[in-house]
């Protein structure tokens, strides 16, 4: 889950540093986001073998003793890339198959990400990238709501999950800019609870203007406008209590309408410290049930490279995310709508000799309950990742790291903690 986490946040510092730095030289390749090696070759491939032990494999509550597992992990990615003078074209595969020891059936869980991408500079100015992020999984966790996570406890299941941005930027004075783009995100769980709570289409749409105050300082106005549509007809919760008039709550009522409006800024402060930050609120209208809400919007990050191969990054967001918690208000039967979060996390990549590197990653998500049973009660979420990784040729390296998750819940039965240690390693060319 956290390596995952790791994933989607670098995809989303790409795409970032795409929008906010402009573009390279027009006469130059196109190899924006691409790392040395992916630069010298069109292809690369790597794969690793680890293995494990995970502490709560099913990811359920202390009061369930859960019983850890040793186990076998491996991971084989492929990747393709070709630069022209202005058009980037470029696509990963990555499998991820965990056999479990202590299971006595389904020992396995497996992942599958598919990501393409083209990005195109028409000019010095103007720039468009496009991507598109395929997920399948049987593992026990929701990997993405955006940029928040939201556990589940292991069922028989497989979800599907679909990400599609688009972005155009482009500089049309001195003064003035323009950033407009829009995001598509499918998400389709198999298990019928789930799939009556949380399968849905997110739509996101946005327009920033930016008035360049200096070369690499920019202040921008923008406006989001949000689409969340809920799919299923089923009910979202199967037990007591039942609403008055004893009518369940179908999923597609939680489908509703955002409005955001922000000021923000980014600024490259030098070659090595980048900084954005965007401020403002967001309105949300629940059509079908009535109910609409003002909440703050917060999106922030900062990045530095103090040394080569060394470098940092620590943000805050903070909207409204989807949960699985629906639990009706005895009195009133209202379902939960969904979660109001914070998240505040950091990153650091040390290379602490040309062979060994480490990794740490640090979040923690503090979600409190909008409407429900549990209207007000919050969940603390805390992830922590580290890893070292020593190359022990330019191809072959070998790998250790933990990560660690503690949910604090206040709806009972759901707080667990959670510990996985992997060492092993892999080639790369």
């Amino acid at each position: 889950m956290v390596a995952v986490k790791q994933f989607n946040m670098k995809k989303n510092i790409i795409t970032a540093g795409v929008l906010a730095a402009g573009v390279a030289s027009l006469y130059a390749e196109n190899v924006t986001g691409l790392t040395e090696m992916q630069q010298s070759k069109p292809w690369n491939v790597s794969g690793s073998v680890r293995g494990f032990y995970d502490s709560n494999p099913e990811i359920q509550s202390e009061d369930s003793n859960p019983e850890g597992s040793w186990g076998v992990s491996i991971t084989p990615t492929v990747g393709f890339n070709h630069s022209m003078e202005n058009t980037l074209f470029s696509a990963n595969l990555a499998y991820t198959a965990l056999w479990f020891a202590n299971r006595d059936d389904n020992q396995w869980d497996q992942q599958f990400v598919a990501n393409g991408r083209v990005n195109h500079k028409f000019n010095e100015h103007t720039s468009l990238n496009v991507e598109d992020t395929f997920i399948i999984s049987d593992m026990p966790a929701v990997t993405d709501v955006g940029n928040f996570t939201q556990p589940l406890q292991r069922s028989d299941n497989s979800y599907l999950q679909n990400t599609f941005p688009i972005d155009f930027m482009t500089k049309f004075s001195e003064r003035f800019g323009i950033n407009v783009g829009y995001k598509n995100t499918y998400y389709n769980y198999q298990d019928d609870v789930y799939a009556a709570q949380l399968n849905r289409v997110e739509n996101l749409a946005h327009i920033d203007l930016d008035y360049y105050l200096q070369e690499q300082i920019i202040l921008l106005v923008g406006y989001q406008f949000g689409l969340v549509d809920y799919l299923s007809d089923d009910d979202i919760f199967t037990g007591d209590p039942i609403p008055p008039g004893g009518l369940g709550t179908p999923g597609k009522d939680r489908s509703n309408l955002s409005h955001y409006f922000y000021v923000g800024g980014q600024a490259a402060l030098s070659t090595q410290l980048k900084a954005s930050l965007k401020l403002g609120a967001v309105y949300t209208d629940w059509y079908d049930l009535d109910q609409d809400d003002w909440s703050p919007y917060v999106d922030g990050n900062v990045s530095y490279t103090y040394l080569p191969g060394c470098y940092f990054r620590a943000g805050i967001t903070m909207s409204h995310n989807a949960t699985d918690v629906v639990s009706p208000d005895p009195a009133t039967g209202e379902v939960t709508l969904d979660q109001d979060s914070v998240i505040p996390y950091v990153a650091l990549t040390h290379a602490i000799t040309p062979r060994l590197t480490l990794n740490l990653l640090g979040q923690i998500q503090f979600s409190m309950y909008d409407g429900g049973e549990f209207d007000g009660d919050v969940d603390h979420y805390y992830t922590f990742g580290a890893s070292l990784k020593y190359l022990l040729t330019k191809h072959v390296f070998s790998e250790v790291s933990y990560n660690y998750d503690f949910l604090s819940s206040d709806v009972p039965g759901r707080e667990f903690d959670r510990n996985r240690i992997f060492f092993g390693g892999g080639v790369t060319y």
